[in-house]
């Protein structure tokens, strides 16, 4: 288990805080078990980066969530975050009773301490092949079998 860093444990100024995050140094393992400690996790989904906090942010987010980075870090660290991209924030429509003001939209500095560029490229490109198959085959793509390739 990782020593958290005294500066995670505490609500640091923000400053300190994002520079901790972008050197790295409050990186936890993402795909590791469920840590007792609380971790400040980005997500992403549809176009959104979602900051959360939870010691276990698999369990807590759906399959639909593609988690991109955790570090150490609590509900001070959540909402200091919350702030810095508050004028981002995006209320969802299938989600508006809870956890929606946790969207963002993506900024530079936000992707960046999300660790998004690969995940977002993977749902543009994805995008854009879905496009191309509606484009090239508007009525769905069929397939047939002949009578004569079917078995007895």
């Amino acid at each position: 288990m990782t020593k958290v860093p005294a500066y995670a444990a505490i609500a640091p100024p923000l400053p300190y805080y994002v520079w901790a995050i972008e050197s790295g140094e409050l990186d936890t393992d993402p795909d590791g078990a469920n840590d007792p400690a609380d971790q400040v996790y980005f997500a992403y989904r549809e176009g959104l980066i979602k900051i959360g906090f939870s010691g276990t942010p698999r369990k807590r987010l759906s399959r639909a969530c593609t988690i991109t980075r955790t570090v150490y870090g609590g509900s001070l660290q959540e909402a200091m975050l919350h702030r810095l991209f508050e004028d981002t924030s995006v209320w969802r429509d299938d989600r508006p009773e809870r956890s929606s003001a946790e969207w963002f939209r993506p900024t530079p500095l936000l992707v960046k301490l999300a660790r998004a560029e690969e995940a977002i490229k993977k749902e543009a490109g994805q995008a854009l092949f879905a496009q191309f198959w509606r484009e090239r085959y508007p009525d769905g793509l069929q397939i047939v079998i002949p009578a004569k390739d079917i078995g007895d």
